[in-house]
């Protein structure tokens, strides 16, 4: 306990994963990802009738496939990717650091994290998502807040974003330069962002000004011209109205304007998962391709790559020294 004492501790955070590609793992996860009031909002009693009585019990067994496709040997790429980051990020840090990686839904859970660190002197949370929202970083947050009071934990800082953090802009820019120098370069590049119900927005989260504050920071670092890409948004789920333009309408109109070749990158993902991997990766892929593209190219997200450890060790040291 009394080494403990003296080290820094960092809590990484990302979304979460199912722990095995069956309908049951994938039903058990999206049970407490939808149960979250930060990411449905509806009528408490009204959507959890709709959630365990249409949703529960179909969607699993329809995204079931998707999950399989990605899955790796090692497991769920979500957690492979999250895994290596934290393992990379502690050997950089070194010894005076205890890093620790936890999941807002499913495991590793927060609460047995936060326990593994309560000894530390202090303990920096970072949600792995670059640009805030109420859906992510607020929900991990909350989430945080309340356990670290239980806990009794004193010492407690929380990321808020680093959706324009220098090491951050750049490690786009510079994985873009290294794909295009040895793939080549489409005629558009489109970046992708998961979107969210645009109610949200009108109620106060600053996850669109994020992202545009991203996305400018990164065509200013690539010296790109307006026809040279594209903000969207992927990934909307129900009827209601979410962040556009939606990235599967986007690709259907460029392949019928002749547009044939495109990059896809998702600078909201900081590993990749399920929403970069099967839905970009392979299912819009053969959306586009079927609407008369030729080509469309996914740069994968940073992962556990060298930049995104620099980037983190960068925050980390930061915020120490204040």
């Amino acid at each position: 306990m009394s080494a403990n004492l003296n080290k820094i501790g960092v809590l990484l955070i990302n979304l979460g994963t199912p722990e095995k590609p069956t309908s049951k793992a994938i039903r058990k996860y999206l049970a407490e990802f939808l149960s979250d009031p930060l990411v449905v909002r509806l009528p408490r009693f009204l959507w959890l009738i709709i959630l365990y009585s249409l949703i529960l019990p179909f969607r699993p067994n329809q995204i079931k496939k998707f999950y399989e496709k990605i899955w790796a040997k090692e497991g769920s790429p979500l957690l492979v990717y999250s895994n290596q980051l934290t393992k990379k990020l502690q050997q950089k840090l070194g010894t005076g650091y205890q890093i620790e990686l936890a999941m807002r839904y499913g495991n590793p859970n927060i609460k047995n994290e936060l326990i593994k660190l309560n000894h530390c002197s202090s303990i920096l949370v970072i949600p792995l998502f670059p640009q805030y929202s109420s859906t992510t970083t607020q929900s991990i947050i909350a989430k945080v807040s309340t356990l670290s009071k239980k806990l009794a934990i004193l010492n407690l800082h929380c990321l808020n974003s680093y959706a324009t953090h220098p090491l951050y802009i750049s490690a786009l820019a510079d994985s873009l330069h290294q794909y295009w120098q040895r793939k080549g370069r489409a005629k558009k590049l489109l970046i992708s962002f998961h979107g969210i119900p645009v109610k949200y927005l009108q109620q106060g989260d600053p996850y669109l000004a994020e992202c545009e504050a991203t996305v400018n920071a990164l065509v200013k670092a690539l010296s790109l011209t307006e026809t040279d890409y594209q903000l969207c948004f992927q990934s909307r789920f129900g009827r209601t109205k979410w962040l556009a333009p939606y990235l599967d309408k986007v690709l259907i109109d460029l392949a019928q304007a002749g547009i044939t070749e495109v990059d896809v990158i998702c600078p909201g993902f900081a590993v990749d998962c399920l929403e970069t991997l099967e839905e970009i990766d392979s299912r819009y892929k053969k959306l586009y391709l079927k609407s008369g593209g030729k080509s469309l190219h996914y740069i994968p997200a940073l992962n556990a790559n060298e930049e995104q450890i620099n980037l983190f060790y960068d925050i980390v040291k930061s915020i120490n020294k204040n």
